[in-house]
């Protein structure tokens, strides 16, 4: 009885969070408008690139050769290149930059909201608020940020509550979670480095606060 509650718990959390990561777009569905903000250009160039290398066959890590005028620029390489492949992938999908702007908008409110769910649960937080917190969360400008300017710090923090999950575990338990830390890092890394920054910086202080409150034998481990 008690599995089958929390399967429709997970059922209906994610409907709530697939609903409003929906509803969050509609007004651009009524306007059928793309939004092109002040960061548009620079990014919606390295994704062009990720897409033509795509779809002709032609990879180039380093190389601009497609978007910035073939001017060989590199960019990708120092701005996550899996995720601008993956970003170019979605743009082949899509068809046009307006089905892309709702695509990608959806998606990146469905991860900033089960993100931020998923690391107030860990805090042993009551259903309820986790969610109302996650719904709201997708609301903030640090995610609405790549709906108004095309910001990509947007995707960095819709991912970070995810990747603060392994500080949590290690204050309740006092043990350092390797594979989820390093995937954290790595997968935030490569979609935004500042992010990345942030992350560690933030993991600092936890780190800090339980090395402080261990015991001797303790603290060798730990460090």
């Amino acid at each position: 009885m008690k599995q089958i509650f929390k399967s429709r718990e997970r059922l209906w959390v994610s409907l709530f969070i697939i609903g409003f990561a929906i509803l969050l777009v509609t007004p651009q569905l009524f306007t059928r408008k793309v939004i092109l903000g002040s960061d548009s250009i620079f990014h919606y160039n390295r994704f062009y690139e990720a897409a033509m290398q795509l779809k002709n066959g032609n990879f180039s890590y380093f190389l601009s050769l497609y978007g910035f005028q073939q001017s060989g620029r590199i960019v990708n390489a120092l701005y996550g290149p899996f995720f601008a492949y993956l970003q170019g992938g979605l743009i082949l999908i899509s068809g046009t930059w307006f089905r892309y702007q709702i695509v990608s908008r959806v998606l990146l409110h469905i991860l900033a909201e089960s993100s931020m769910y998923a690391l107030l649960k860990q805090c042993k937080v009551k259903t309820s608020i986790a969610l109302s917190l996650g719904l709201l969360y997708a609301t903030t400008f640090s995610i609405q940020y790549w709906t108004m300017r095309q910001g990509f710090s947007s995707w960095g923090a819709a991912l970070l509550p995810y990747c603060f999950i392994p500080a949590i575990h290690y204050v309740f338990y006092q043990r350092v979670d390797q594979v989820r830390l390093a995937l954290s890092m790595a997968l935030i890394f490569q979609i935004h480095v500042l992010s990345a920054l942030m992350l560690a910086m933030m993991y600092l202080p936890f780190y800090l606060y339980t090395f402080v409150k261990a015991t001797t034998s303790k603290k060798r481990k730990l460090f």
